[in-house]
């Protein structure tokens, strides 16, 4: 069936469509509007025949008669207040701030932890174990694992950790900065066997999830049995004497630090988080008498970050009523100028907590953001 295309409406109803405007217009009143007339006058015939430019002017305004079918069509967005007819077109919204003023919400998807952790035992004496001696230490210890000698070493399984060992001496320059980074978290003993080390083997190993973890450190125990020695996680600066734990504690392996910050206020970061594939997190605008509380809090979004979905740029976290969302410190410290030089200090690749509604320009909300934070501490 062939289809006819409508008749254009009479001066009758262009009458009773479009109000009558003063015959003076505004300056600027014929700035185009695109409009497709098909797009009112039905599909096909004359009435698709282009996408007339439609100016604010026309409306009740003189035009010739290709401007008519534009005159009825923006009659009736007149009518219905869609175009203020016969003035200058509103100026346009401020449109939202986008990235780098504004973090984007994102839901990250669950995955396991995967990294790699790099590990050093610090001995009294620099004496290379041979293959047999250490399958016998690592029995005692009660870690059933799989050797094969290297060159350089030793590679070592043990469930989903995969490790390789390599001993060699100790060098000055290394242990100094261990010293100074782990001695005041050891005893006396400790300090003082870390600071007159020979021996320093070194264990990397690869893993995937979190028991993985806890197989490593049970490797690097089983590794130092019988000897003198004081396990140290670099990534972390945590330094202990070499055990097996039980099960996976997040504090064994992520801590918090302070950064610079300005008088009265605190600013903190996780290390340790980054061994296991997860951007390191940190909270900056804290006022001191709430340091604790944060730190607690700051651990326990580690804890979340390894046991369930990572959290990423984008991922909102949550502290009773208080909502904010995480944004890079790369990105913050470029808005946030008074936190400038604080920022400075976090680990490459950490994300702030940033107010809720995503903005990361403001440094006073992003105070207010923290008293609600670490409310009830």
């Amino acid at each position: 069936m062939r289809h006819t295309p409508p008749a254009p409406p009479s001066r009758a109803a262009l009458s009773a469509l479009t109000p009558r405007p003063p015959r003076a217009r505004a300056a600027g009143a014929r700035a185009a509007l695109p409009l497709s007339v098909g797009a009112v006058g039905g599909r096909g015939g004359r009435g698709a025949r282009a996408a007339l430019p439609l100016s604010v002017g026309a409306c009740g305004g003189r035009g010739g008669r290709g401007a008519r079918w534009g005159l009825w069509a923006a009659g009736a967005l007149c009518a219905g207040g869609a175009l203020a007819c016969g003035a200058p077109p509103p100026a346009p919204r401020a449109l939202a701030p986008t990235w780098g003023a504004l973090t984007p919400e994102v839901t990250p998807a669950p995955a396991p932890a995967r990294g790699r952790i790099e590990m050093e035992l610090w001995l009294r004496d620099a004496e290379r174990p041979d293959l047999k001696e250490v399958e016998e230490r690592l029995a005692a210890a009660s870690v059933l694992a799989g050797l094969n000698s290297t060159a350089e070493g030793l590679r070592v399984e043990l469930g989903e950790a995969r490790c390789e060992a390599r001993w060699g001496a100790a060098p000055p320059p290394a242990r100094g900065e261990r010293v100074a980074a782990c001695a005041p978290s050891l005893d006396a003993a400790r300090a003082a066997l870390l600071g007159g080390a020979a021996g320093l083997a070194r264990v990397s190993c690869e893993v995937e999830g979190l028991d993985a973890a806890v197989a490593a450190r049970a490797v690097a125990a089983g590794l130092a049995r019988g000897r003198e020695a004081v396990w140290a996680l670099p990534s972390a600066g945590l330094c202990a004497a070499p055990a097996r734990p039980a099960a996976f504690v997040t504090a064994e392996f992520v801590v918090v630090r302070a950064l610079p910050a300005p008088a009265g206020e605190v600013a903190l970061c996780t290390r340790g988080l980054g061994a296991f594939g997860r951007p390191e997190l940190c909270f900056a605008g804290v006022v001191e008498a709430r340091e604790a509380v944060a730190r607690e809090a700051l651990l326990a979004a580690a804890d979340e970050s390894l046991r369930g979905a990572p959290l990423v740029a984008g991922a909102p976290l949550s502290r009773g009523p208080a909502r904010g969302l995480l944004t890079p410190v790369s990105v913050a410290a470029e808005r946030l100028a008074p936190l400038r030089a604080t920022l400075s200090g976090a680990p490459a690749g950490a994300l702030l907590l940033t107010p809720g509604d995503g903005r990361v320009d403001d440094s006073e909300a992003l105070r207010r953001l923290m008293m609600r934070f670490t409310a009830g501490g």
